[in-house]
């Protein structure tokens, strides 16, 4: 191969990398299935793309004179502004496609330490009742604590599980404060009708993905603690609570913000990185509805 061909394929490499870079592909420099589609998108529906993010950013616009937080669902991020300026951005989990985090506009008012994790209905008797019948340890050893009809928690050992059913399942279910906890150490509380909140995780490890749409809905954090220490201005009484993570019989212990932040959970498929390029994320609750 000429020094030529090198060059003019190494541009070419480096073009088709800038491309990935724009549909929030990983930027391999290889013409795979997932590239290959996104070059085929006409201009025209890209052009309404635009157009209709440029309409979505227009309900968070007023707000260039508050501190507030956005988390913006394709991207999987979320972003601390004070006024017009980024003072942190990190990386979430989103809701699957089947059980997607709804768009809205709150406060956050409270943060708790070790909090419990109220298992969803629907998640308690779809994912966790099948598991618990074919380890009838399960329970037990991931810290699920089974409240029955009274309030009163019962041990999952002295339960006949062959007569509990999806249809006939007299128990809430909640997962101890701690580190195993699914909430991981603290969590984010904020009004909305759909019992949901910021939190942070026992899954670490699922930040490396690209593509993070993987929770029932509620949002998992990268750096938890780093925004909790932003909304208290107290790194100390954040250190103090991560120091007894491994003490006995944690319990929920919470706060009220003094200064309740705003925060927007958007949808926008298009937007610009922090060096002002352009990028496109996947549609993946398919709204935005372009033909």
């Amino acid at each position: 191969m000429t020094d030529a061909s090198l060059l003019k394929e190494g541009m070419i490499t480096n073009a088709l990398k800038g491309f990935q870079s724009l549909y929030n592909i990983v930027p391999d420099g290889i013409l795979g299935p997932i590239t290959l589609s996104k070059l085929s998108i006409p201009l025209v529906k890209l052009r309404a793309q635009l157009i209709l993010n440029l309409n979505r950013w227009r309900v968070i616009n007023c707000l260039d004179n508050q501190r507030y937080i956005q988390i913006n669902i394709p991207s999987a991020t979320l972003a601390l502004y004070d006024r017009d300026s980024l003072v942190m951005r990190m990386k979430t989990i989103v809701g699957k496609p089947i059980t997607p985090t709804p768009t809205l506009c709150s406060e956050i008012n409270k943060i708790t330490f070790f909090p419990y994790y109220e298992v969803p209905k629907n998640v308690a008797i779809n994912e966790l009742l099948p598991v618990q019948q074919k380890e009838p340890s399960f329970f037990e050893n991931n810290g699920y604590q089974l409240i029955d009809e009274k309030g009163f928690v019962r041990d999952a050992n002295s339960i006949d599980w062959g007569t509990v059913s999806k249809d006939n399942f007299p128990y809430e279910v909640r997962q101890v404060a701690g580190c195993d906890n699914s909430l991981g150490l603290l969590k984010f509380d904020f009004d909305s009708p759909y019992s949901m909140y910021l939190h942070d995780t026992n899954r670490k490890d699922l930040f490396s993905k690209n593509k993070r749409y993987l929770s029932n809905a509620c949002i998992r954090l990268e750096k938890p603690y780093e925004l909790a220490t932003m909304l208290f201005q107290d790194r100390n009484l954040v250190e103090e609570f991560v120091k007894k993570r491994f003490e006995p019989h944690l319990s929920p212990t919470s706060f009220a913000l003094e200064n309740p932040i705003k925060i927007f959970i958007t949808y926008i498929t298009a937007d610009v990185d922090d060096f002002g390029s352009l990028v496109i994320y996947d549609d993946v609750y398919n709204k935005d509805n372009i033909k």
